[in-house]
This record gives C-alpha cells, structure tokens and sequence, in this order.
C-alpha cells in the first residue's frame, strides 16, 4: 500500500443488516450519509432510530401487552384495542386532545385475542368479532359517545347526531306483544322460567332464538316487579327460557301489557356500569333505560360505549376458539387443539350449519390434516397455516346450474417447516402475505414471477444466525409504509425490513409487545407495562437517555496478515449543540493492542465547527420559521470535522465506534478516515 494514501471507511450491507457492518445498536439520533468513497446511502436506506412518547396515561398494571387490534369502522372511526393482564381497552381522545384506555372488558382468564370483521345486514354496520381461546365469541360495534343527562329511564348524549349515527345499537327482537301471556315458575333453586301458556300472541320461542348466554331485558308491566330485570338466559326451549333470579317470585297468567321482553338486550357502559335501553335509538335521547341511569350522578362528558355482546358455545362448547378470520362475511374459526375449521354461514356469524349437498352461503365444516396456527387473506382466498409445514386454500366452486356449491381444501407447495409460528407473526404486505415461519425465517407467501400459483421466498437469509438464536415468544409482525415491523418482547428487541429498498435495517432495543397503526403513525405497545408509545417522535425514549452505537467491522486495509499504522483519523458531519459524540479506535480485537477515546462536543470545541447552529427555541427565530423547542432542521445542525490523537500504534486491523448516551442529542457522520501506513515492526508475534 503507498505511503500516505488516505483511506475511508465505507458503509454498506454488510453481516445482514444495511450500514450495520458489526454493529451492536444504531443509532439514536444517527444518520449516516454522504458521497461516493465515503458513506454512500441515502436517509430513507439508513438505518437510524428516533426516540418515543407515552401515548395517555400508563395504565396500572405492569403486564405488557399480548394481542392489539386497529380497526376502522365504515364510518371512519379508529377503534385501537391493546388486551393485557385481565383487561381488553379501547382507546380514547377527549375533545381536548387528551388520550386515555379505557375498559371494554375485564376479569378475563385469557387475553390472547384474534380479531376479524364482520358486516351486519340488519344494523347496517360493520361488527368487531373477537376470539381468545374459549368456546365464546365476541362482538362489539364500536360505538362511543359521551354522557349530557339522565332522568330515571333515559338517558341523552351530547351533540345532536342520534344515537343510531353514532354506532349504537337499533334493533331488538321483541317476545310477543301486550296480550302474550306467561306463566312464571321456580324449578329448582334459584332458577326461574318463563313460559308462553298458549295465551295471545305466540311469541314463537326457540332454544336457537333464546341460547344460553343470551342477555334479556324483561320490562312487563303485569308481572311482579322482582320477575323484571336484565338476566341471562341458562336454558331454553320450545315455548320457554330460564334465568337466575334469586328475588324471583311464582305466579301465573301474567301478560306483558304495556311493557317488553327483548330477547336482546342493547346494552351500554358508562363508568362500570351496564345500562340496558328499549327504544329512542333514532333521538339523542334513549328510553326505557335500567338500572336508572340519574342515580349514579355521572358526569357532563363521561364517556360511553356500546357493551361487548358475547355469543356462548359457538360454533360448539367443547371448541376452543382461538383463530377468527373473515371473507365474503363468512367467519371462519378454529382452534390450536382441533384439526376441525368451522365457517359460518354468509350474513351471520352465529350459524354454522349447512345442508347436503350444500346450498350457496350456508355453513361449513373443514378438516385439515394438522391443526390451523394462522389464518390470512391473499387475493380473493383466504390461506390457512397449519402445523409446522402447511399452507392450504379454502376454494368455492359453484354448480353449474348455481344451486350447489362444494368447498374444497387445496394445499400449497411448501418445504418443511414452512408453517407459519403464530397469528400474530403473519401479516399481509403489498401483494404478499409476510410471516414467520418455524424454519425460522420471514417469508413472503404470494406469486412469483413466471411461477404458476403462489409461492414463499425467504427475506430473512442475511440476518440468519440472528433469526436462529431468536425466541420469537410473543412476537408480533407488522407492515407499515414499506417497511416490516418486528417486536421481540423475549429479547427487547425491534427489527426493521425495509421492504422497498430490500435490506435490513440496524435493530433497535426497545420493550416493543405489539405494534399499531394509530392516526397514521406507528405506535407500541409495552411488552413490559400495559403503556403505549408513538415511535419516531423525538431523540430520547419517553424521556429517558439512548444509548446510541455505531460500530464498524474491522478493517485489515488489503493486508490482512501484515501490520500497518494510521495517521490522522479524522471524521466529520453533524453535530448538534450539547451533544457529545465519543470516537473510539478499536485497534486489533476488542482493542487488545489500543483503544484511544476522544469525545467530540461543538461546545467544548468550537474551532471544530464550520458552521453557526440556529436553533428552534422560542424567541431565537421568528414564529413559524422552526419548530418551537424541536429537534434543528439538518441545515440548521453545526457541520464539524476532526481528527483523533495518532498513537503511532501498529495493528492487524481496525474498527471505528461513535457512540454517545443521553436526551435529545443528534448527530450524523459523513466519513471517516485516515492515512494508512505500513508499520516497520515486523510479525513476530503470530509466527510460529
């Protein structure tokens, strides 16, 4: 090597991940960049790391979150769910801008929740259904609103869009009219039911139209005042339906009159407290309301929400319920201990029957060779992981004469091992499904070019002595604006696929459980506390410092074998005031032979500098021409060069390291570099 000649670090893709070379963390608050011979990407292929805010209030448990949701209802509404601990929340933003999670459901013995959507014909409204491993399906419309007064059986909301508009709840089925009449008997204990005697309108009572589970509101104006109330039913069948009533009182030939027995409660909550209501749906003023709503004394603007509905045992109460998908308003569910898919029939996701040979739109029961682990939608079909290896198609062939359809199990050409881990380590990614397959590996499941049916291909390859050693424990994929998200809660731990440029991205260490899509920003969710946080907002991690490291591989400079001196090592780029950026030489392995330490700080050094920072503090500029107290624009950063001590150390080879600790710093490196010498000491010490 000539005498003298300056050389340059240059940063690529490099052990997997791009511009990571050997590096441990990148970066908070770096950006690398610059021109050809020194580095040579651009922002948007760099990886680099901003900090995170708290999203509201930290809850109050220290349980992170295990399963999320963000839906947008066919009004527009974003509805993000976050379950953990005992509690599934939704959350809030007050008509300050306030943000708070608030409970939809609690005491649950599970949170690992599925979701899928449903659209619902009768209300005219998209429905959030919702599984977590029980025999119980859950359904909530989504409907918020918040409280202006009560009397002791209405209640009105604020604002003048009627309940109805607002996502709440319109239709009940009502048992029979004024002259249906019952019969009111204790069986055992503190069981009561109730039964149509033959006495005025049938009102064509069924074990399928009263299930067990069901919530009914009974509001009869002849029966005794203890037999009225909100129950739920424990048994049903022609012509009756029993609850638990432990006030309940025996008496016969009692009509309904002037009041009600709907078969479906409409429920909502304000504050814990679950209110049913008969009618005003279409008003800002509901009626018929229990319990009486004016005695809680609730407050002008507390928030309200439509009450989950649960459908019990279905589509069977020995059937865990722990996948939920829908297509074409078809539900599909199964579970992790079934080789046994059930789909519902089309427009109700209740029923899963069907006829032989089967009608369009009904029911359909599936068995697959393996239990499902994932369900996922590609195309106008939806794909089914199963086992360790499987990916199937579920395909609808009508008959030719459009009375019959058959449903058929394709499977798809896989290799071993190519099953997907988990539900939440699939996601769909432009034209492809993504996952994580148990290999493991992140895939893409889709067509390929000039390859007939869809196909995986590996993304993971560059980074697979990392996915080996990865404990995927409650890890959760996630797509957002060209880039692949992964949370590793078991080893703290983001990892970014920038899926437009093709390359991985530096992993960040951050206590990521979930990820979501939240007003068009991309959110976490705590692996660690039940808290939520929005990413890329800032240079310090909800107020606290980053530790930020950029570290590049060893450099032998072409002779591997032979020993060499630098002189000058310099660096320059960016440097914002109060930031210090420490240089560190790595001579040899892990520094064995030196390792010099030089902290660069634009304050300390100013001679350094080549250009004056403005910074966007109030008073410094003039309104609207800088963020207020945010972080400078890069034109408004310092430019700084430097050159490190010359220790006139010989070495093998040579890795570089910036580094720095703390809030709100920033800084970027263009080069660095030096004049790389032949040493005169010869290699005495690795002969043999």
């Amino acid at each position: 090597m000539p005498k003298g000649v300056p050389t340059f670090q240059t940063v690529d893709s490099f052990g997997g991940y791009q511009n990571k070379r050997d590096i441990t963390k990148l970066p908070a608050g770096v950006l690398i960049k610059g021109s050809k011979n020194v580095v040579t990407t651009d922002e948007d292929s760099v990886a680099h790391r901003s900090g995170y805010t708290k999203d509201g209030a930290k809850g109050t448990t220290n349980a992170g979150c295990v399963a999320s949701y963000d839906w947008v209802n066919h009004r527009a509404e974003d509805r993000n769910l976050r379950a953990s601990g005992t509690k599934l929340e939704y959350r809030y933003v007050d008509s300050a801008g306030d943000v708070s999670y608030i409970t939809l459901m609690s005491g649950l013995t599970s949170v690992a929740f599925n979701f899928g959507e449903v659209w619902n014909d009768v209300e005219k409204q998209d429905l959030l259904l919702f599984v977590n491993g029980t025999s119980d399906m859950y359904m909530w419309s989504g409907a918020i609103t918040t409280f202006a007064s009560a009397t002791t059986t209405t209640l009105t909301k604020q604002g003048t869009t009627p309940w109805d508009e607002s996502g709440f709840f319109i239709n009940n089925y009502s048992l029979g009219d004024s002259t249906t009449q019952f019969d009111i008997t204790n069986p055992s204990g503190t069981t009561f039911r109730y039964t149509y005697d033959a006495t005025g309108t049938d009102p064509a009572i069924t074990a399928a139209l009263m299930p067990v589970g069901k919530v009914t509101y009974i509001a009869a104006q002849n029966f005794n005042a203890a037999n009225n109330g909100v129950f739920t039913v424990t048994g049903s069948g022609a012509n009756y339906f029993e609850v638990t009533n432990a006030s309940g009182v025996v008496e016969s030939n009692k009509t309904i009159g002037t009041g009600f027995i709907d078969s479906t409660a409409k429920q909502l909550v304000i504050g814990g407290t679950i209110y049913s209501y008969h009618a005003g749906e279409d008003t800002t003023t509901l009626t018929g309301v229990s319990p009486d709503p004016s005695a809680a004394g609730h407050a002008v603007a507390s928030v309200i929400h439509q009450e989950v509905v649960t459908t019990v045992n279905v589509p069977g109460e020995e059937y865990n319920n722990d996948l939920i998908a829908v297509l074409d308003n078809h539900v599909y569910i199964a579970s992790f201990t079934s080789r046994d898919v059930y789909i519902s029939k089309e427009n109700d996701y209740t029923d899963f029957s069907y006829s032989s040979p089967r009608l369009p739109g009904e029911g359909v029961f599936l068995t697959f060779d393996q239990t499902p682990t994932a369900f996922e939608t590609l195309e106008t079909e939806i794909r089914i992981s199963a086992g360790k290896n499987q990916w199937h198609t579920v395909v609808f062939t009508l008959s030719a004469d459009l009375t019959k359809q058959s449903v058929q199990i394709k499977r798809l050409k896989t290799n071993a091992q190519s099953g997907a881990k988990s539900q939440a380590l699939v996601t769909s990614a432009q034209n492809y499904i993504t996952y994580i397959s148990n290999e493991p590996s992140l895939e893409f499941l889709g067509r390929q070019e000039n390859v007939e049916g869809p196909q995986t291909r590996s993304i993971s390859d560059p980074i697979k002595l990392d996915f080996d050693a990865y404990d995927f424990t409650n890890a959760h994929l996630h797509y957002f604006k060209n880039r692949l998200y992964l949370a590793l809660p078991a080893e703290t731990k983001l990892l970014i696929y920038s899926f437009d440029k093709g390359f991985w991205e530096a992993p960040w260490t951050v206590p990521a459980g979930r990820l979501a899509t939240i007003g068009g920003e991309l959110y976490m969710h705590s692996s660690q506390t039940d808290a939520t946080y929005k990413l890329f907002d800032g240079y310090n991690d909800d107020g606290q410092p980053i530790e930020a490291i950029a570290r590049f591989s060893y450099q032998s400079y072409g002779t591997r074998f032979s020993k060499k001196t630098i002189t000058n090592p310099s660096a320059d780029g960016y440097l914002q005031n109060g930031t210090t950026l420490n240089n560190v030489l790595y001579y040899d392995f892990n520094g064995f032979t030196s390792k010099p330490t030089k902290g660069i700080n634009a304050e300390d050094d100013p001679q350094i500098l080549f250009k004056n920072l403005v910074d966007g503090s109030f008073g410094k500029v003039p309104l609207g021409k800088r963020v207020l107290g945010g972080a400078p624009a890069e034109s408004s950063v310092p430019f700084f060069k430097t050159q490190m001590p010359t220790t006139n150390k010989s070495f093998y080879e040579l890795a570089v390291e910036f580094n720095s600790e703390g809030t709100d710093l920033y800084w970027e490196i263009l080069s660095f570099g030096g004049d790389i010498i032949p040493s005169t000491h010869n290699n005495f010490n690795i002969s043999i």
